[in-house]
């Protein structure tokens, strides 16, 4: 296998289990918890960045690995939408075919039905669209110095878009699809209680939801 993992355990071995999948750039782990009822299972972020060599074959050894583990996570974590911590949905799809996903957690920055996060999702958009125009531009210019930038800046955008274009959206989006249920969350006072997990609480640190936190303005100038 290439990817490497490492087990911890807090407490006891009946109480939680930390699998860390070390795949290069890119985030996956997998919690066992005692539940009332058996194991409870968790699953937070399944990717890996589009310049790791072989990182298919690796999304695709480490779902072999998460499913002679468990074959049902009780909960999917998808903490945002950046290519290393949600192209495993799409490039390792097959290999998840006989994992059971009961509910997943997205932040509320996914919600189709905030409006908030579809004017970001707009900036966003605008955003990528400008530099893409820049990246193009630098492509097509005939200075070395110029064109090395360029590159850089698709580098940098591979870890919003991927490595061909805006797969990340289709990436997440299959995560969300593959579960029963999905919740969107955003930050509260009031922590959240995991079913059959007794004792246990989740704090939702972030984004805010206050849109003056994010100090956003558009510049057509920059744009």
């Amino acid at each position: 296998m290439t990817s490497t993992k490492s087990s911890h355990d807090l407490a006891s071995h009946d109480t939680m289990t930390i699998r860390h999948y070390c795949q290069g750039i890119g985030d996956c782990h997998l919690i066992r918890l005692a539940g009332e009822e058996g194991p409870y299972w968790i699953l937070i972020d399944f990717g890996v960045h589009s310049s790791v060599k072989g990182g298919t074959e690796v999304l695709r050894a480490i779902a072999k690995d998460i499913l002679t583990q468990t074959k049902k996570i009780d909960l999917l974590v998808v903490t945002h939408e950046h290519w290393d911590h949600v192209s495993g949905f799409l490039y390792a799809a097959e290999a998840l075919e006989d994992l059971e996903v009961d509910k997943v957690w997205m932040p509320w920055t996914e919600d189709p039905q905030n409006p908030l996060a579809r004017r970001l999702d707009t900036y966003k958009g605008q955003a990528f669209a400008a530099v893409r125009s820049v990246m193009a531009k630098l492509e097509q210019s005939g200075s070395p110095s110029l064109r090395a930038k360029g590159a850089h800046l698709e580098s940098l955008l591979g870890f919003e878009l991927g490595a061909k274009g805006d797969r990340v959206r289709a990436a997440r989006n299959k995560a969300r699809d593959i579960a029963k249920s999905v919740t969107y969350l955003g930050p509260s006072d009031t922590p959240l209680p995991l079913d059959s997990v007794p004792g246990l609480r989740v704090f939702v640190l972030g984004p805010p939801l206050d849109d003056t936190l994010f100090n956003i303005e558009t510049r057509t100038s920059e744009m």
